[in-house]
């Protein structure tokens, strides 16, 4: 009995420590969204949401739109299209709360999208220990506009921009964004526009001689080379922890064993 006990905790103790190295990297799964005859898109978006935790530290929470979040409310027509994503139900009823849109405009034979809007509440896709105040947050910018031709389609392999003044972070993974494929002969998305990412910000701190600001580029190839060993040994720890609790099962069978025999030949 003791065993089992052991083994159980054993198996259980394994899959936590292995399960708590995630990399960060990995893209959210991609949705489909085909809504009549005007829009095809394809993407997954990450969504980096400032937090504050109740002990008054400040962080941030990734949260992953939902592959398969309701389309039904979208619209397009001549001049514009609207792809409007809900997901995420209410915890006291079945409203879809958060929402992601996208909206795309004409401009001559070009589209632009020309909004990104994410609406949020902070509910349980976020640590139970942060502050949670009810409020529906509702974030947009016109700062991340690519554009296209008529008949093409705005796709790369990740593209990351801004929400809002606090701000929220947006990454979006193998996107293809076609908004009007109506205007696309034989079907299809069209032709490939790469979807360049949002210039950079004026700097407004110290020169590039000071110090790097907390948070910076500068500092993501430490932190990412700090994942990967604590990652590794974390690995390592988990299959130590499987190999012992292996080789104590069988010597500890072979000990009952050993007592068994006894009784029986006496």
């Amino acid at each position: 009995m003791e065993n089992k006990y052991f083994c159980i905790f054993l198996t259980f103790a394994s899959v936590v420590v292995l399960g708590s190295c995630v990399n960060p990297d990995t893209p959210p799964k991609a949705g489909n969204w085909t809504f009549k005859d005007c829009m095809k898109m394809t993407f997954g978006a990450r969504f980096t949401i400032p937090v504050t935790y109740n002990n008054g530290t400040n962080s941030t929470v990734d949260v992953d739109l939902a592959s398969y979040a309701m389309f039904d409310e979208s619209t397009c027509d001549a001049q514009s299209a609207k792809l409007l994503l809900r997901f995420y139900l209410s915890p006291s009823d079945s409203r879809l709360l958060w929402k992601f849109i996208l909206d795309f405009i004409k401009d001559g034979g070009k589209y632009k999208l020309d909004t990104v809007t994410l609406q949020y509440v902070v509910d349980n896709h976020f640590p139970t220990n942060i502050k949670r105040s009810g409020q529906m947050f509702n974030e947009k910018t016109k700062d991340y506009q690519p554009s296209a031709e008529i008949g093409s389609y705005i796709g790369c392999d990740k593209v990351e921009f801004n929400l809002g003044l606090s701000p929220i972070g947006v990454s979006m993974f193998n996107v293809k964004m076609q908004p009007f494929a109506q205007a696309v002969s034989g079907g299809g998305y069209g032709t490939k526009t790469e979807c360049k990412a949002p210039p950079a910000p004026i700097p407004t701190g110290p020169s590039p001689t000071g110090p790097s600001p907390t948070g910076t580029p500068a500092d993501s190839g430490g932190s990412k080379t700090t994942l990967i060993v604590v990652c590794v040994v974390i690995a390592v720890v988990a299959v130590l922890l499987i190999v012992g609790g292996i080789l104590f099962f069988v010597l500890q069978r072979g000990n009952k064993n050993t007592y068994k025999y006894t009784d029986i030949r006496y």
